[in-house]
């Protein structure tokens, strides 16, 4: 589950996380995750839900904003659904 305010399931938790651990977070929209979700099913044969393929665009962010391109990077994707994408073609088909 995306982090969506401190009001979230387990929110204060992962706060405090971010907090010991001198970690970062940011803000991914909706269309951000929708697409880094097909991405994923494009270029790696992943099926995902958008709120698993959030963590991939926030490392994107990330490395964008501070320029490290050389450290290594991990994403968890989880909960795949490949009923989604047939779902999102028919509703613009």
């Amino acid at each position: 589950e995306p982090l969506v305010s401190w009001h979230s399931f387990d929110g204060s938790l992962a706060l405090d996380a971010l907090w010991e651990s001198n970690g970062w977070a940011t803000y991914v929209s909706d269309a951000q995750m929708v697409e880094y979700a097909k991405m994923i099913a494009r270029e790696e044969g992943i099926s995902t839900l958008p709120a698993s393929a959030s963590s991939l665009a926030a490392i994107s962010k990330y490395v964008k904003l501070h320029k490290d391109k050389e450290s290594s990077y991990v994403a968890v994707l989880t909960a795949g659904n490949p009923r989604f994408f047939k779902r999102e073609d028919k509703k613009r088909g």
